[in-house]
């Protein structure tokens, strides 16, 4: 596509030339004509006085013979007809002499006009061989303006996967947000859930010990009972079974029920609800243990995603670096008329967390960090960077605000070198206040402060 480009501005730029040229010689061919028009008018005009000068000299010759016969007739004296005869000789000659004249100037307009016609006759055929040029030219471009459309059609239907392909990047991305999000969530949840899980255990925990209590205070409530009465639970049940029954000890065993009824009052209910209490912490610790596994599961999912973009950023990075890197050491020489320089990652073995170092070699000097050099050769560094990220992922035009201010005459012509050279197939903004880089401006915007807090704009188009 950038040949194809170069190729069509290089065939307007010979088409104009050939333009020009085309004009010049119609306006050349012009002045020929009006030129052999004024010699074919002189031609006619000396043709005219050749003709009026042989008429003289018929009329002079005539004249003479006339003159003779008169002086013969008259026999005038010998010497008067010496003196006819040289005054007639004398306008003969002059006559003569004035028809030769006019024969020259005559002879030499028909070879004027003759070299005139044949370089009219060249003119014409320069020309016609131009316009075949011209036309040529012309189909030229117009075979290039139908490939710069086709290419205009593959680069905007590229730039429509590239969005879409942005969209579903940034639908990714969102998605990994969303997940994050979902897993902050998620882990609070968890969190919240162990907390629980932790109480319900605690819980658990303080209604068995409460159980143990109340099975101890039993068999101490019927160790007592067993040494002070002496009535071993049992016996007493055994005896209730069995129906006996000792009048004369009731009295005694309704005091003693009563001190038991006492002692078990003061021992407290026991916790029927305990069971019910269990079965319900399972129940919970259950559907919390489903909420875990829930849980996992989309901790799993989420890392799956997350090493899926990252594996994609890493290709992409790794490619997209490989190739600025490729062009900045192809610009970086031609900034500093030789040198080398490249780019380096701090840590390979983790590419989307690696810093970037430049390496920079200007001519002369030894290979350095960017650090190292001096203000100049920074700005000359950066700029190299800068158009090889351009190059790589270009855009419509390009703004730099006074990359220039800390170069020097010399760096700032090969600066402007470059940036001349890139002109053909991108846009340039430049903010400056160099004169320099003001002169390769094809239009110049000065900013100016009349007033203050009021700015305007002065244009100037140089190609207009």
């Amino acid at each position: 596509r950038e040949e194809r480009k170069a190729r069509y501005a290089e065939a307007q730029q010979k088409r104009a030339v050939l333009e020009v040229a085309m004009s010049q010689t119609r306006t050349n061919l012009g002045s020929l004509v009006q030129e052999r028009q004024y010699l074919e008018a002189e031609l006619t005009r000396m043709t005219a006085e050749r003709r009026s000068s042989e008429d003289a000299a018929r009329e002079s010759g005539h004249a003479r013979g006339e003159e003779e016969e008169r002086v013969t007739e008259l026999g005038a004296p010998k010497e008067e007809k010496r003196a006819v005869m040289e005054a007639v000789r004398t306008k003969l000659h002059s006559a003569e002499s004035e028809w030769t004249g006019l024969d020259e100037k005559f002879r030499s307009g028909e070879a004027l006009l003759a070299g005139m016609r044949e370089s009219l006759t060249g003119k014409q055929a320069t020309i016609e061989e131009r316009r075949r040029r011209i036309s040529a030219y012309e189909e030229t471009a117009a075979g290039l303006e139908r490939a710069v459309e086709v290419g205009r059609g593959a680069i905007e239907a590229a730039a429509v996967d590239l969005a879409l392909k942005q969209e579903e990047i940034d639908r990714h991305l969102g998605e990994n947000a969303a997940m994050y999000a979902r897993l902050a969530t998620v882990e609070e949840a968890l969190k919240e859930k162990h907390r629980l899980e932790a109480d319900e255990v605690a819980r658990v925990s303080d209604l068995r010990l409460a159980a143990q209590r109340v099975e101890m205070d039993l068999e101490h409530l019927d160790s007592t009972i067993y040494q002070k009465y002496e009535i071993h639970p049992s016996e007493t049940a055994g005896r209730e079974e069995s129906g006996e029954d000792d009048d004369g000890d009731l009295d005694a065993w309704e005091a003693r029920a009563g001190e038991v009824r006492a002692r078990m009052a003061a021992i407290g209910e026991v916790n029927l609800a305990s069971l019910e209490e269990h079965r319900e912490l399972a129940e919970r610790h259950a559907f919390l243990l489903s909420q875990k596994e829930d849980l996992e599961k989309s901790l799993e999912d989420l890392a799956k995603a997350i090493q899926r973009i990252n594996r994609t950023t890493r290709e992409r990075f790794s490619a997209a670096f490989d190739n600025i890197n490729r062009k900045f050491q192809e610009i970086f020489p031609k900034l500093f008329l030789g040198g080398r320089a490249y780019l380096t990652l701090l840590d390979e073995g983790n590419l989307l967390e690696s810093g970037v170092e430049i390496v920079a070699q200007p001519p002369g000097k030894k290979l350095q960090s960017l650090n190292l050099l001096s203000g100049g050769e920074k700005a000359l560094t950066a700029i190299s960077l800068i158009f090889s990220i351009f190059l790589v992922k270009p855009s419509p035009f390009c703004l730099l605000d006074e990359a220039d201010a800390p170069l020097d005459d010399a760096n700032i012509d090969r600066f402007n070198s470059i940036v001349r050279e890139m002109s053909s197939n991108y846009q340039f903004l430049l903010i400056t206040h160099n004169k320099r880089t003001m002169e390769l401006a094809d239009v110049l915007y000065g900013i100016t402060m009349e007033k203050p807090g009021v700015s305007k704009v002065v244009s100037v188009n140089f190609q207009s």
